[in-house]
């Protein structure tokens, strides 16, 4: 026979126990398993079988009600798709800062490798899933493919036939596979890493977009450049919807996907910044740019979750807040057409790809201060940049005739997912 004692009123669960005891002799009460707990009764239910009743057994405790709450899930264990959701933005932050957190080693220092095709060869490249890297055709007459490890650049299809500069940065779709936009292309291109196969849609005669971002809804959203409007690409139905009339002078380098889940122009030769909201097709504008032609030319986003525009005539750098819709010009550059592109590293900080620039730079974001570093060649040198999962830093070459590498000395490392992510895969 079984004796079920269930009591729900904590005083009344605790004076029968201790009469439990005082009748058994001494009946075993486990306590709960955290007794630091701010609640003395826990609320257990305890299940007494008392040899001295002649019941058998022993006392144990059950806790249904309270568990372990479950650990955080990390960021580099989700796919890239699930790392550019906004609910992830926590997440991503928490791992960028740590990483950035374990600082660098040393100076950042730079080495140039292979041979470029030709002039005005590249603008900007991919990161695809297997770790090479693809530059976006500008006039070169055959893609790449990069190898970080072995430093090797080897050519393999060829472009559509088009005028130089044909396209302008690129996206990996959630598919794997790399979408080039065009500057002067006639169309956008979709290119298999694993075939190294390449077709081409949505062909009209003049597409003119420069740069732009992959959003968490799948969609591509290039920033126009001397375009009347703003657009949508789906990549697997290779479909195009145009949407919201350009704001002002709207002519961006490059867009930036920001941790609300909006992508947010770089001001080129445009008079405003823009904010897309894919969720609704639409565009609102935030501050004024300055007056000044070719101002900055792509970005990226740092731990503190503000983005930061790299100087190309604007003779400064701007950073970007996606919450307080506030822009900040800061550390004056005096040099022209300096840098086109900037890559976020391990580190915590953003190094530009040099251009017409001297020399390269350090954009630290949490100071907002710039280190200026090495020589540079000048002349359009390069234009875009990738981190890969060596930690390193590859620029494209435009005018220069060699790939560029930048080895920020960065202690931590970013996973897969965040590599492959919207957040860094991008011009």
């Amino acid at each position: 026979m079984r004796f079920d004692l269930r009591l729900t009123r904590p005083f009344l669960i605790v004076i029968s126990l201790l009469a439990g005891v005082a009748a058994s002799g001494g009946c075993k009460i486990e306590a709960p398993a955290d007794p630091s707990r701010d609640a003395i009764f826990d609320f257990l239910i305890y299940n007494c079988r008392s040899n001295a009743l002649g019941f058998g057994g022993d006392c144990v405790s059950h806790s249904s009600l309270f568990s372990p709450p479950e650990e955080e899930r990390s960021i580099c264990s989700e796919t890239m798709d699930v790392v550019i959701q906004p609910s992830s933005w926590n997440r991503l932050q928490k791992e960028l800062k740590k990483q950035a957190a374990l600082g660098s080693s040393a100076p950042p220092s730079v080495s140039t490798f292979g041979i470029s095709p030709g002039f005005f060869a590249f603008n900007g490249g991919v990161l695809a899933e297997n770790g090479k890297i693809y530059p976006i055709p500008s006039g070169s007459n055959r893609f790449v493919e990069m190898d970080p490890e072995a430093r090797t650049a080897t050519p393999f299809a060829t472009p559509p036939t088009i005028a130089a500069p044909g396209w302008f940065g690129g996206v990996l779709a959630f598919d794997g596979k790399i979408h080039g936009i065009p500057l002067n292309g006639t169309s956008f291109f979709e290119l298999d890493p694993n075939t190294q196969t390449v077709g081409t849609y949505d062909i009209t005669t003049f597409i003119p977009y420069a740069g732009g971002s992959l959003a968490p809804n799948g969609k591509i959203y290039p920033l126009p450049n001397l375009k009347t409007s703003f657009a949508s690409v789906d990549p697997i139905a290779q479909t195009k919807l145009e949407f919201g009339g350009s704001p002002g002078n709207a002519d961006y380098a490059g867009g930036v996907l920001g941790p609300n889940g909006k992508i947010y122009g770089i001001p080129n030769r445009g008079n405003i910044f823009a904010e897309i909201d894919p969720k609704t097709n639409s565009v609102t504008t935030m501050g004024a740019a300055p007056g000044i032609t070719f101002k900055w030319a792509g970005g990226a986003i740092a731990p503190n979750g503000k983005i930061y525009g790299m100087s190309q005539t604007a003779f400064a750098f701007v950073e970007i807040d996606p919450i307080a819709r506030t822009t900040t010009v800061f550390e004056l550059v005096f040099e022209a057409n300096a840098y086109s592109g900037g890559v976020l590293a391990p580190n915590g900080k953003i190094y530009g790809i040099p251009f017409d620039a001297t020399m390269f730079v350090e954009v630290d974001p949490e100071t907002k201060t710039a280190t200026y570093f090495g020589a540079a060649p000048g002349g359009g040198a390069w234009s875009g940049g990738i981190l890969a999962p060596n930690g390193k830093i590859y620029g494209f070459p435009y005018n220069s005739a060699e790939y560029l590498e930048i080895d920020p000395k960065a202690n931590g490392k970013f996973c897969r997912s965040i590599l492959l992510s919207a957040y860094l895969n991008k011009f």
